[in-house]
């Protein structure tokens, strides 16, 4: 049976021109892995709407996307170089790594902990009391997750997977356990961050025992994980500022409102973001003409089908969203729309190929761009419609982004 599976696997490359073996094996493992990421981020987004007042879990989703705000100064684009120096054989460079992003957090805890220096000013002991406990764990916080990348890199899929189910678990079930003793912010900012310190450092010391093999480094590595991580600078802060703005607009409550229609969309973008981990060490080996020979039309083809799955969600969710988020009927429509631009997260496809073949000033010219036109538009769009504003930017932004890196893989 399995032998007959791969053969008509084999036979199906010659039309989808796509190595569907290798996609096959890593595609499950990863897929298993993008569906436990999802259903946790559910169960998590389900016990904060129904265990939280609304202004809590406003103020919650403002505290966490300021403090993932600063997060930035740890490279976040070391992970793409480590993943890509690993696939080239280049395993000793892990460790550099992680010392490189926690050097650089603490950056970002010091603007940190100036924040809560000026809510501390404003006589705001909440807010200012959330931001010294968070900017402290700041280095921290998300930086052990460098396991996944060197795993990636080796393409031990099946390991990596399995240790990111279990480390997701473990936040989720220690999480929700503590909704469940305390609404107190800052306890929540608090525990939520040990409890990705934590379990992500366990992962990272186990890949560490079992899997190097060789202590060599690329030289460029560092050097290239700095330019990768400025270049997602706007990108990534982009992705935090919409909350920051409606925060400031508009209040808790509407962040929270705002937060409960992107939550269930985690399962709609799981399998995009999988997709592009098993792509990335491919796409380090492949040449440029023939990522752009292939790579848009099976982008295109991929989008259109993702579309027939969009249209779904948005018939069903309203029925979803009274069994699972009652507290938040005005999300239903806003969660309807933002799916719409979920047809331009394949992007993160063209992304990945044009890092993995270094395509620095191109990459650096069309995120900026794009992502300075998602911050204006965030500002103005948001002053004169709300979050339809905010929510009218994601799309246009998101689409602008889809076809800039589609011109450049095609066309340069």
């Amino acid at each position: 049976m399995k032998q007959k599976l791969l053969e008509l696997l084999k036979k199906t490359e010659k039309y989808t021109q796509t190595n569907m073996v290798y996609l096959a094996k890593g595609g499950s493992v990863l897929m298993a892995n993008g569906i436990v990421g999802a259903l946790t981020s559910l169960v998590t987004s389900i016990a904060l709407s129904n265990l939280l007042p609304r202004e809590t879990f406003g103020t919650y989703k403002y505290i966490l996307s300021f403090i993932t705000l600063l997060h930035l100064t740890t490279l976040p684009g070391m992970s793409v170089a480590v993943a890509r120096s690993v696939a080239r054989g280049y395993e000793g460079g892990v460790r550099a790594a992680l010392r490189a992003m926690m050097q650089w957090g603490t950056v970002g805890s010091l603007i940190g902990l100036g924040i809560s220096t000026y809510y501390f000013m404003q006589g705001d002991l909440r807010l200012g009391s959330a931001f010294v406990v968070g900017s402290l764990l700041i280095p921290f916080f998300r930086n052990f997750r460098v396991y996944q990348n060197f795993l990636q890199g080796k393409k031990a899929f099946g390991a990596s997977t399995r240790l990111q189910i279990l480390v997701k678990i473990a936040i989720c079930i220690g999480f929700v356990a503590l909704l469940l003793m305390t609404n107190n912010v800052v306890v929540l900012v608090a525990g939520f961050m040990l409890l990705n310190a934590v379990t992500q450092y366990i992962a990272y010391r186990y890949t560490l025992r079992h899997y190097v093999e060789n202590d060599k480094t690329e030289a460029s590595m560092i050097g290239y994980g700095k330019h990768l991580s400025l270049m997602r600078l706007l990108g990534s802060a982009a992705q935090e500022l919409d909350k920051l703005v409606i925060w400031h607009y508009l209040g808790p409550i509407q962040v929270a409102i705002y937060s409960i229609a992107y939550a269930p969309l985690n399962i709609l973008g799981a399998p995009i973001s999988q997709l592009g981990v098993l792509a990335l060490p491919k796409f380090s080996t492949n040449s440029k003409e023939s990522l752009k020979k292939t790579l848009p039309k099976k982008v295109f083809m991929a989008s259109m089908i993702s579309l027939l799955v969009i249209l779904g969600y948005i018939l069903l969710i309203p029925y979803a969203f009274r069994l699972i988020y009652p507290l938040y009927p005005e999300a239903i429509k806003i969660t309807q729309i933002l799916a719409l631009g979920y047809v331009f997260q394949l992007r993160a496809l063209f992304s990945q190929a044009l890092e993995a073949q270094q395509y620095i000033k191109e990459l650096y010219v069309s995120r900026t761009a794009v992502h300075l036109l998602r911050i204006l538009l965030y500002f103005i769009l948001g002053y004169y419609y709300g979050i339809w504003g905010i929510v009218a930017t994601q799309i246009i932004a998101d689409g602008f982004l889809y076809f800039a890196f589609w011109y450049i893989l095609k066309k340069r």
